[in-house]
């Protein structure tokens, strides 16, 4: 079966009628969790950006604290699958600011605790984050360049340079 390009599905959706179009939302909701919860951040997350992030900060917050008494594999396994979750939110989000502020997060909270961010890897991963970040930051207005600059070289000193 050959998927039809985003303007075929376009052209084909303004014809349909509203419940047409209530019923294959739910069809495609109910098909795949990811769908589930786009759609879930769409309805009624969108609007406080700030609110979403602050959420998601706890949720990283929550994680690490839950792989901390691991061993190094796990901690290490733990921080890809935090990261792996984190990135989807960003993509749901689909907002630079958003995507700044929560990966400079993920690295504020993996140098807080000191378990994790003296693991070589760890540090890798993290410094990976941080230039992630940092190409982000300069697709942003200037008075938030500045200010997430601080931020981001702040980090940049707290994790060993050991790379």
């Amino acid at each position: 079966m050959d998927t039809a390009s985003i303007k075929q599905l376009k052209d084909t959706l303004s014809t349909l009628g509203r419940e047409e179009l209530i019923g294959l939302l739910l069809r495609m909701v109910k098909f795949k969790k990811e769908n589930k919860e786009l759609l879930t951040f769409l309805l009624f997350e969108v609007d406080d950006l700030d609110t979403y992030v602050y959420e998601i900060t706890l949720e990283i917050k929550e994680e690490f604290e839950n792989y901390r008494l691991k061993t190094a594999y796990y901690k290490r396994k733990g921080c890809r699958r935090i990261l792996r979750v984190l990135k989807k939110y960003i993509k749901y989000a689909a907002d630079k600011e958003v995507e700044v502020r929560l990966l400079l997060a993920y690295v504020s909270i993996a140098a807080d605790f000191e378990t994790y961010i003296n693991d070589r890897v760890i540090q890798k991963i993290a410094f990976r984050q941080l230039l992630l970040a940092e190409k982000s930051i300069l697709k942003l207005h200037e008075d938030l360049q500045y200010e997430y600059k601080l931020e981001l070289e702040e980090l940049m000193q707290r994790i060993p340079q050991s790379l």
